[in-house]
Parts: structure tokens; sequence; C-alpha cells
């Protein structure tokens, strides 16, 4: 009898490891990413994604995590699946045009700052990335309007960077 017990408490311990729901691998996920441990916070927000493959906050993280990480292909691979889940989300081309400016495809990441800016045409940090993308691609200084929108709508740099 006290054979059975043991095995039901084994099993039920054992489900109760795979009965996490993905809000709370997101939330370990975030806990990792405060520790710095990326890979393991990469982890957690990837069985969130196995759990629930349309939640647009759990590759947001991983993608914000993997940017931390200097994986600039695959942030932008997770911000990509975050538009494609959630077309209007203005934050993810922020976040996809930052990673292809990364990666030094300052076109690509022109577009997306452009399709943020269509979406909230007050939105300070797109009009700073993109002019910071357009100086990068272009004559010094062509992103200087944007640079000045930027600083109108209250973007502050940090540090001097951009």
């Amino acid at each position: 009898m006290k054979a059975i017990f043991f095995l039901i408490f084994i099993f039920c311990s054992i489900l109760s490891c795979y009965s996490q729901t993905n809000q709370e691998f997101i939330d370990r996920g975030i806990s990792k990413i405060g520790q710095q441990d990326f890979k393991g916070a990469i982890e957690d927000f990837s069985k969130a994604i196995e759990l629930n493959p349309s939640d647009v906050k759990a590759y947001n993280n991983r993608g914000l995590t993997k940017f931390i990480m200097k994986d600039y292909q695959g942030a932008l691979i997770d911000f990509s699946k975050v538009i494609e889940l959630d077309p209007k989300n203005t934050e993810a081309y922020i976040l996809r045009g930052i990673s292809k400016k990364e990666q030094k495809d300052y076109q690509g990441a022109i577009k997306d700052f452009d399709k943020a800016l269509e979406l909230n045409p007050n939105e300070a940090k797109a009009y700073n990335f993109r002019g910071a993308a357009k100086n990068l691609l272009g004559p010094q200084g062509s992103g200087s309007s944007d640079l000045k929108k930027a600083e109108e709508l209250g973007f502050k740099k940090e540090n001097g960077k951009q």
C-alpha cells in the first residue's frame, strides 16, 4: 500500500512540473533576466511559447533577451513573430528595426521605423532610431530632422548614445 502511495506521489510531482502555465514561465524568465541568467530566461520563454505559440509577450521577452545577448538575428526572428501575431505592435517594429540596425541593415531598419511611425506618428524612439539609421546609411546629418523631432517629442539620449 505504501508503494502505491509513493508512486502516486511521484506521479503527481511529475505532473506538477508539467502543469506550469506559460505565464509562470514568462515570469520566471523575467526573473532570470534580473539575475543575468539570459540562457535560462530564453529557455523559460521558449517553454512558454511551447505552451502557447501565440503568446506575444513570450516572443517579445525572448527577443529582448536575445538582443541583450547580441543575438540580433535571433531577436529579429522573435520580433518578426510578434509582428505576425500583432501587426499593430509599434514597439515590435522599433525593436526589429534596432536589431536590423545592429546588423547594418539600415534600409530594413528605416522601413521598420517608418512602419512604427505610420502606426504612431508621435513615437519619439522611432524618430530617434530612424535618424540614427539614416546617418549611418547616407551622408552625416541626413537624419538630423528625425533626431530633432525625437527631441521635440521628449526623447532623451543615454550618455549620448542612440
